[in-house]
């Protein structure tokens, strides 16, 4: 752990949100010999104020008792718009998030990810690889293992290999990765950001603090990432051909070549989804980086078995597929999962709007798929926008049975829901769960 644990001892810090990555922090805080606040928005009964935990709470509220405070260490889920950060931020009480806060205690080379789409399934893909060359890795971030949580058992020779989301990023002050991954940026949670703009500049971030020591990892065929601005070395992947200006590391005729040379065929690779090779792509620019083996490569990512929730298989019933794609929940992952399906799909999907244009959503469900059901809060708006056959259900189990009455042997069920989960689940990861439970229910 790097030698700056003096600076917060006896220091009052409150900390925000008390979910995974508030634990973690705390945690961290106390273990540094801080006097640490808790406060919680939610209701919540099953945490005794123990005496031996040194921790003092509050529950059900924010109140100004957080900013009694040397510092704020704020949960992703807290908006800095939030009227006590606010007024944190006039009275010049330092506020930062929970990744910014525990990077700051690492010397490790980190290798962060970030993007609107593919960033656990490109994280998963870089640990198996590095794991299969005998590195010693951490997977943590975004997918919700707190940095925090992992910082006591780092070695000096460890990667944390970190899954970084524009709710961290906007707290980033002095968050450094040596390898930086910027898959593709879209439209996406424009319900928390002020605008597309902001949102592009909160990923730019990942960037803001490398040197001409690091390394940033480009995704060219996306123009607003190609033109990121850092001071790096930049190394370009594209699936689109080789160009004489362009990419390290490139598709071609069914191969990928790195700087020229041929490293292998596509088809040496197993993975099964065309929407996933620019995450694949990604992780073999890693690899290079790190100096592997075009061999190592392929072992460490034919070693991936998939992400939950992910384009997950779940199985068959009666020769129709089931497949599990919850972590879809913005346009453009719902338009490219749906182009790498060549059979026809019985679609479960709707949520929880984000304040982003839904025709691309509209306009695949239309000309991709065999019949829609419709769920959630976004619901009846999609119903009124398609022109395909659908109908809509209320409950995740009332969906997977609706669908797998309008399934015929070697059809697809698949729920790629194109929104968030807040309206009827948790996350996306309980929606998954729940669907999963539904189709359990249907095969017994």
């Amino acid at each position: 752990m790097k030698q700056v644990k003096d600076n917060y001892g006896g220091k009052k810090v409150s900390v925000m949100g008390f979910g995974r990555s508030g634990k973690a922090c705390a945690n961290l805080l106390l273990n540094i010999g801080a006097k640490v606040f808790v406060s919680d928005h939610s209701e919540n009964t099953n945490h005794e104020h123990e005496p031996r935990t040194r921790i003092e709470f509050e529950f059900g509220k924010h109140s100004e008792r957080i900013l009694d405070a040397d510092m704020i260490v704020i949960s992703p889920g807290v908006s800095l718009q939030h009227p006590i950060i606010l007024k944190a931020k006039k009275r010049n009480i330092p506020v930062i998030g929970e990744l910014e806060f525990a990077s700051r205690f690492i010397e490790n080379p980190i290798i962060g990810i970030t993007g609107t789409n593919g960033k656990t399934t490109t994280a998963f893909l870089i640990q198996r690889m590095l794991e299969s060359a005998g590195i010693d890795t951490v997977l943590c971030g975004n997918m919700g293992i707190p940095l925090s949580s992992v910082i006591a058992e780092l070695k000096p020779s460890t990667v944390p290999i970190l899954e970084v989301s524009t709710f961290q990023l906007e707290t980033v002050e002095t968050f450094r990765p040596w390898i930086g991954i910027l898959l593709n940026i879209t439209p996406d949670h424009l319900d928390r950001h002020k605008s597309f703009q902001e949102y592009k500049d909160l990923k730019l971030k990942l960037f803001s603090n490398q040197t001409e020591d690091d390394f940033a990892v480009l995704n060219f065929d996306d123009p607003v990432v190609r033109t990121a601005n850092t001071r790096a070395q930049k190394l370009f992947f594209s699936c689109k051909g080789n160009s004489r200006t362009a990419p390290t590391i490139w598709v071609k005729n069914g191969n990928v070549f790195y700087a020229q040379d041929k490293l292998f065929s596509i088809n040496e690779l197993n993975f099964k989804w065309e929407c996933l090779l620019p995450d694949y792509l990604a992780a073999i620019l890693v690899g290079k980086i790190l100096k592997l083996s075009s061999s190592l490569i392929l072992e460490g990512l034919n070693s991936f078995t998939g992400v939950p929730h992910r384009l997950e298989d779940i199985g068959t019933i009666e020769k129709v597929r089931f497949i599990n794609n919850s972590m879809c929940t913005n346009p453009e992952a719902f338009v490219s999962t749906l182009h790498s399906f060549k059979q026809p799909v019985i679609l479960i999907a709707g949520g929880k709007e984000k304040k982003v244009d839904i025709t691309p959503i509209v306009q695949a469900i239309n000309e991709y798929t065999k019949y829609t059901v419709l769920i959630g809060e976004t619901a009846p708006k999609l119903s009124n926008l398609l022109n395909t056959q659908h109908c809509s259900a209320n409950t995740m189990e009332e969906a997977v049975s609706l669908a797998y009455a309008h399934a015929s042997p070697g059809d697809t069920i698949l729920l790629s829901p194109g929104f968030a989960s807040f309206d009827w689940f948790r996350d996306f990861s309980e929606r998954g769960e729940k669907f999963k439970e539904a189709v359990r229910k249907l095969k017994n």
